[in-house]
């Protein structure tokens, strides 16, 4: 049985992906554009300079902290890029910027994809392409843009890998996940963080990366989690220091069998859910 928690298997993959040209998973461009309107509606909550009526453009899906909005019809959320208001050349000092963390990058165009949205609209941000395995270059055709991210070893279920992270370029005030919740989850139990009320006892992977990001971020973070599942935070409770703002139907897969780049891929008849928690 595969065990998609294990790097023994994602290492090989993903530089085999990347050799032959890059490879995309779980929605694509539908993948982009929700984390672009999840980027604007968090600068749009915190009042920062951003997207001011980004919250309005999707407003079946969006919901004040702490509340759950569902929506069960694919959508498109990109917006035009002038309802955006940009920000200034001069606007874009180091205390300005949003920090992103895109942990799982693997072998997707996501990250360059979306910093060249951001640049686009003005948005000054710093984004971060980590994995838990060492990543090379994405190959120059596998993006829609000519962006270049740093690409990191970052392990998100240890704590002292993110706090490494956060010493070197501060919090985050976006984290951004494409099915990792998932891979994680079909592993087995890791130890709790430090510090914390269960500390020195094996809990489940997904309870140590809630507690591992919430060190890692900023006050009122917005986590993008990008999912197969469609109950993956249903038991989220305020001890956990994540609330649900949003769950959105970004695609359905058939479940058949595709041609991806000259291979067959075989996918689960599912939907894939995009998630917004905030940090709380």
């Amino acid at each position: 049985m595969t065990d998609f928690s294990s790097a023994s298997y994602w290492a090989p993959r993903l530089a085999a992906e990347l050799d032959a040209g890059g490879f995309e998973w779980l929605a694509g461009p539908a993948a982009v554009d929700f984390a672009e309107r999840v980027v604007l509606d968090h600068l749009a909550r915190r009042g920062g300079a951003g997207a001011s009526s980004a919250a309005d453009t999707n407003s079946a899906t969006a919901a004040k902290p702490g509340t759950r909005a569902v929506s069960d019809t694919p959508v498109d959320p990109a917006m035009p890029a002038d309802s955006a208001a940009h920000t200034s050349d001069d606007s874009c000092a180091d205390s300005s910027r949003l920090r992103i963390l895109h942990f799982g990058a693997g072998s997707s165009s996501l990250g360059p994809d979306l910093a060249a949205r951001l640049a686009a609209r003005g948005v000054c941000a710093d984004i971060i392409d980590a994995d838990y395995v060492d990543l090379p270059a994405l190959p120059a055709a596998s993006t829609s843009s000519s962006v270049t991210l740093a690409r990191a070893r970052i392990d998100v279920l240890d704590p002292a890998a993110l706090a490494s992270a956060i010493r070197e370029r501060s919090a985050f005030d976006v984290v951004i996940d494409k099915s990792v919740a998932d891979a994680i989850s079909c592993g087995v139990a890791v130890r709790a963080p430090a510090g914390g009320a269960e500390a020195n006892i094996e809990v489940e992977p997904l309870v140590a990366l809630l507690a591992n990001l919430h060190a890692a971020t900023n006050a009122h973070a917005t986590w993008a989690s990008i999912s197969y599942s469609g109950t993956r935070y249903d038991d989220l409770g305020p001890e956990d220091g994540w609330a649900i703002l949003e769950k959105t139907l970004l695609a359905q897969v058939s479940g058949q069998p595709r041609l991806v780049d000259g291979r067959t891929v075989y996918e689960p008849e599912t939907g894939v859910w995009g998630w917004v928690l905030e940090r709380v």
